[in-house]
């Protein structure tokens, strides 16, 4: 009976080892805008009607918070958008602005570390090339993680009424 429960805690044990040895990644785009206000940047993952009026004005940018839920440190090496499928399918943001550090491209998140990414102001991406709404991450390792929001969601909708 108690080798039974001995073998039971070490396989709880070696899956607990296997899950934490995973890399893990919440990726979720949002939108900026300059609040003139309070003179600095604004970013939201929700489509507050200051942030489409932004959009509508080309005075927005995308962003991207990455977070890492993994129990050791990554480095984030590309950043795009669409479905990551052999680079053709997407696209990818070459070298964006790191909100809380400078000049640190690429991104070494530590464990529970998250930062915020950004393109350019009023650059918008070619909807036509995206087959799915969502912005993803590549690490160093090759892991690949996406994520999506309402905003984004609304931000590419908007683009596509305005192509037609």
């Amino acid at each position: 009976m108690v080798g039974a429960g001995a073998l039971a805690l070490s396989i709880v044990n070696m899956y607990m080892q296997i899950r934490n040895n995973k890399v893990k990644l919440r990726i979720v785009p949002m939108i900026g805008y300059y609040d003139d206000q309070v003179r600095q940047w604004a970013i939201s993952g929700i489509p507050f009607p200051d942030i489409m009026n932004a959009i509508k004005e080309n005075q927005h940018r995308l962003c991207v918070e990455v977070t890492n839920l993994s129990s050791f440190a990554i480095t984030i090496r590309k950043l795009g958008f669409g479905k990551f499928h052999l680079l053709t399918d997407s696209i990818i943001v070459v070298s964006p602005i790191v909100m809380n550090r400078s000049n640190c491209w690429p991104l070494k998140l530590e464990p529970r570390e998250s930062d915020i990414l950004m393109l350019d102001t009023g650059i918008n991406i070619p909807v036509a090339d995206l087959n799915k709404k969502c912005a993803y991450a590549v690490t160093e390792c090759g892991h690949i993680a996406s994520g999506t929001s309402d905003v984004f969601n609304s931000y590419v909708e908007l683009l596509k009424k305005q192509k037609q």
